[in-house]
């Protein structure tokens, strides 16, 4: 599909500038405004009904709460360190003692 529009002689220049200093064309620059200000539009419209569903019912999980829920679990953490892969288990172990003694290193 064609689109034609009217623009003035400085947003004329405007966008061939701009289209030319990212390497594209006034037709793509113009296609992807529109979608990034459609999906940004949808985000927000997304964003208003998760917030008011919220203010309505005020509940918060914790991810130990959530993994539960859903039964997902994480056992390891893996760290390439000195050449050989580390795994700490979260169950079995101090894992903050663990992550900080890693940054450490």
């Amino acid at each position: 599909m064609a689109i034609s529009i009217r623009l003035s002689d400085a947003d004329t220049m405007l966008f061939k500038k701009y289209a030319e200093l990212h390497g594209i064309t006034v037709s793509e620059l113009v296609r992807r405004s529109v979608i990034e200000r459609i999906e940004d539009e949808y985000d927000l419209k997304i964003y208003e009904e998760a917030m008011a569903e919220f203010k309505a019912n005020p509940v918060t999980y914790s991810l130990d709460e959530v993994e539960k829920e859903l039964g997902l679990r994480w056992n390891l953490i893996l760290s390439f360190q000195k050449g050989h892969l580390k795994q700490i288990d979260k169950d079995n172990g101090d894992i903050e003692l663990a992550i900080i003694e890693l940054l450490r290193k």
